[in-house]
């Protein structure tokens, strides 16, 4: 059968008035064989516009508003799935975009198809759409479908040209951050050109989710070598994201393979031809991306120390990221620039999974030269405190860890900094790395060659990951953190212990904002409706209960409204499987939405 469900706008999504976009989100239309999916005519669209929510340039208003003003028009009842009445209802509400969908479902196979529509002229600007087989993949087609509309939304044109895509209003009082990448384009570089592109809206999300939330400007230098079709491409400073991300787009791998590249002559651009913001109080942050060592070509008078003693007249410093097979000179001038501009050294990670006979998978990280056993190292580290039980080591880099592991027991880290009350020991030296001593770093890298594994890698490899994405973001994090950002970055800050019916779990908290509105409740016997994710711990011996709450995934709802019902679970229902409920869920996060007593807020040393 085919129900046609009224669209009752669930929400406004509001781009930030120096964009000048609104948006409408309505009720999706279901055509299933039977009225058991009729419960996504509701659910999917409360999962979008959850997720929509956390896109720090979109807005959601409170469903209560918008049904007022349905009453008030006496907009209720059939006939609202037709086009011409949904714009009637846009030109009411103030809107430029409406949001609409429709579920097919035919046996196992499910497909959701949204298109957006111009109110002012009834046209369809585009549509999107996501297949999957079964209600359990409803969550990850979710996921596709606002993951798409996100980008259309932000890349359709209105009137003149595009509409810039700021994240934060530069012309605010907002904190402001110019990010330089200085990336290699030779053919060796194209895995990692590959993340850039596909992950560059996502970093800038993630910085913008700061508080007070900073204007970012991205500017990109393309080096090869001499002999190539260029030599370096300079593309300048912009806050509109979605221009940058076109700009990067375009850029692919290619050339190059006498392995030596022209190295300083694209130092010499990004440091003298961008247009780096003059004012001191804006952080200027350059990440230098590359598999190779510098030319030396004899009538090339820009070299390292010209490149070090510009960048620190501006302020500029740097964050050089070896890839796999930089060479010993190479990776020296790497890290000499980094220190010397109060940056870092990294070697990118890149994880290999494998899969043997018997259908047993291992993961293994590759930093440099050495290799490690994921989930032994993760052990390891975590069994020290210098990272969360739940933390992804592949993400961080063993190395990095494995420093911040030194430098705490050295006591080489402010405990009192932002970037450590964010992100721990790793996000204190991330933000500080000139703090940790060469003694430290000596220590740390005999550790990490202890922690290396020597075994046979076995079996057949399934995917081939690298950690790029995470670096640069956690680089730019904890350094806005100096300036008084506040990110949640994942590091445990306290625990709350919540009880529903006869269970007690106790939920780690990551989010300083979050404690104000915990202290208040805790111990009163209100309840709150939260959010978060789960992990699968019915096969450690240890465990006391089928499943833990992991860190960095806690949401704390305003209203019960909020929690979209799809994700609404008994503490209960989530031990019954908890291998689905740590794989599925809303967002990136798989969080679970359920109403709890919280009984006590803890902090954590």
């Amino acid at each position: 059968m085919r129900k046609a469900l009224l669209f009752l706008f669930l929400g406004l999504v509001a781009l930030p008035a120096f964009a000048g976009v609104r948006i409408g989100v309505l009720y999706f239309d279901v055509a299933a064989p039977d009225e058991s999916y009729d419960f996504l005519s509701t659910g999917l669209p409360e999962m979008l516009m959850t997720d929509l929510s956390n896109q720090p340039d979109l807005t959601v208003v409170e469903r209560e508003r918008l049904n007022a003003v349905l009453s008030e028009h006496a907009l209720s009842g059939s006939g609202l799935t037709d086009p011409d009445t949904a714009v009637a209802i846009g030109r009411i509400l103030g809107l430029d975009l409406c949001v609409m969908g429709t579920l097919t479902v035919i046996a196992e196979s499910m497909r959701l198809d949204t298109h957006v529509l111009f109110v002012e002229t009834g046209e369809i600007a585009g549509g999107v759409r996501a297949e999957t087989r079964g209600i359990g993949g409803v969550f990850e087609m979710v996921d596709r479908v606002s993951a798409q509309l996100v980008d259309m939304i932000r890349s359709l044109r209105y009137g003149k040209g595009a509409v810039p895509v700021h994240f934060v209003d530069p012309a605010s009082d907002a904190p402001r951050v110019d990010v330089a990448f200085i990336v290699d384009t030779t053919g060796s570089m194209g895995d990692e050109i590959e993340v850039v592109k596909q992950e560059m809206r996502r970093i800038a999300v993630e910085i913008a989710q700061g508080t007070p939330a900073p204007a970012v400007r991205f500017g990109l230098v393309e080096y090869r070598d001499r002999g190539d079709i260029y030599v370096t491409k300079v593309a300048d400073f912009t806050y509109d994201v979605i221009s940058f991300h076109e700009t990067i787009s375009t850029v692919y791998a290619s050339g190059g393979g006498d392995m030596p590249e022209s190295v300083f002559r694209a130092l010499d651009d990004g440091i003298n031809s961008l247009s780096w913001d003059k004012e001191h109080k804006v952080a200027k942050l350059a990440f230098l991306l590359g598999d190779a060592g510098p030319h030396d070509y004899t009538d090339e008078h820009y070299r390292l120390d010209s490149a070090v003693r510009d960048a620190n007249k501006k302020g500029i410093t740097f964050f050089t990221i070896g890839c796999s097979g930089l060479d010993t000179y190479g990776e020296e001038v790497f890290r000499n620039l980094a220190f010397s501009t109060n940056g870092s050294f990294e070697y990118l990670s890149y994880r290999r999974t494998y899969v043997d006979a018997s259908g047993h998978m291992a993961s293994y990280i590759y930093e440099g030269d050495r290799v490690y056993d994921e989930e032994a190292v993760r052990r390891e580290l975590s069994a020290s405190g210098v990272i969360d039980k739940d933390a992804s080591v592949f993400d961080i880099g063993v190395t990095r860890a494995t420093v911040a592991e030194e430098a705490a027991e050295a006591g080489e880290i402010d405990p009192e900094s932002e970037a450590y009350r964010s992100g721990g020991a790793v996000g204190g030296i991330t933000a500080a790395p000139t703090s940790v001593s060469d003694d430290t770093r000596d220590r740390a890298d005999a550790k990490a060659a202890e922690r290396a594994y020597t075994g046979s890698v076995s079996g057949t490899e399934t995917s081939v990951d690298n950690n790029l994405d995470k670096l640069v973001t956690q680089v730019i994090q904890s350094n806005m953190a100096t300036r008084g950002v506040v990110y949640d970055m994942g590091h445990t800050q306290a625990r709350i212990k919540v009880r529903q019916g006869d269970r007690e779990y106790w939920i780690p908290i990551s989010d300083t904002r979050q404690l104000t509105r915990l202290e208040e409740a805790a111990g009163t016997g209100e309840t709150l409706w939260l959010a978060a994710g789960v992990r699968d711990t019915s096969g450690e011996e240890e465990a006391g209960s089928p499943i833990a709450f992991r860190a960095g995934t806690l949401r704390i709802y305003d209203s019960p409204a909020e929690a979209p019902m799809m994700t609404q679970r008994s503490l209960a229902e989530l031990e019954e499987d908890p291998s689905f409920y740590a794989n599925n869920g809303l967002g990136d996060k798989n969080q679970w939405s359920f109403e709890a007593e919280v009984l006590a807020l803890e902090y954590v040393e």
